[in-house]
């Protein structure tokens, strides 16, 4: 959704990460993961045409890791705060810098501040 003919925006994205078993874990063991969800909210603005920059939440869920059927971390729940900004690089690409810091988390989730960068080609 954008505002202001496009100098404004909000971004929402959801996504489920599935693995499937690995059935050779340490030789003979099963280890699973149930399914992790992840949801994220941005909002956005151009700083100057063409550098653009935004702040976010991300929120995920989910993600119970077993090893032979006994949980070894339980499901994860945590809450994450999410800059980032953007510019184009050359023709058909562009350049996202990001950073991502933990600001709640459930017993046995990951406590971590994630440096990011992509570099996203159209073709």
């Amino acid at each position: 959704m954008t505002f202001d003919e496009g100098k404004l925006w909000l971004d929402f994205y959801a996504s489920v990460f599935y693995v499937t078993d690995n059935e050779e874990y340490l030789g003979t063991s099963v280890v699973s993961q149930r399914p992790l969800a992840n949801l994220e909210l941005h909002y956005s603005s151009m700083v100057y045409d063409p550098l653009w920059a935004g702040a976010g939440m991300v929120g995920t869920f989910g993600g119970e890791v077993s090893v032979n059927d006994v949980v070894v971390t339980p499901e994860q729940q945590t809450g994450r705060f999410a800059l980032s900004a953007g510019t184009p690089m050359f023709q058909g690409a562009t350049a996202i810098f990001g950073y991502n810091h933990t600001f709640a988390r459930s017993d046995g989730a990951v406590d971590a501040d994630t440096f990011i960068l992509q570099l996203i080609y159209l073709y």
